[in-house]
């Protein structure tokens, strides 16, 4: 009766990723990677940390300017692998 309704949603069908999967995510594709042995933990934890900051300030933003930016599993993997290529 309504097709616009249908042609215009959009379904999200991501979900979140907890913090421990994003280190180990991170750290797998970093050990491909030249760093030292050291640093490709530490590198990990700060990858999860800047996905998760950023997830937190995309609902800050929705809140306040009601406008959504989707952060997904997808952008986590594009971001680790900027690393893997210049690492």
């Amino acid at each position: 009766m309504y097709p616009a309704l249908v042609n215009c949603t959009t379904v999200i069908y991501f979900s979140e990723w907890p913090a421990e999967a994003l280190i180990d995510v991170a750290e797998y594709f970093l050990l491909k990677s030249n760093f030292e042995v050291d640093i490709h933990r530490r590198l990990a934890n700060l990858c999860s940390f800047i996905h998760l900051s950023t997830k937190n300030l995309a609902v800050r933003m929705k809140d306040e300017l009601r406008r959504e930016v989707f952060i997904t599993p997808t952008n986590y993997l594009q971001f680790v692998r900027h690393y893997t290529q210049y690492g």
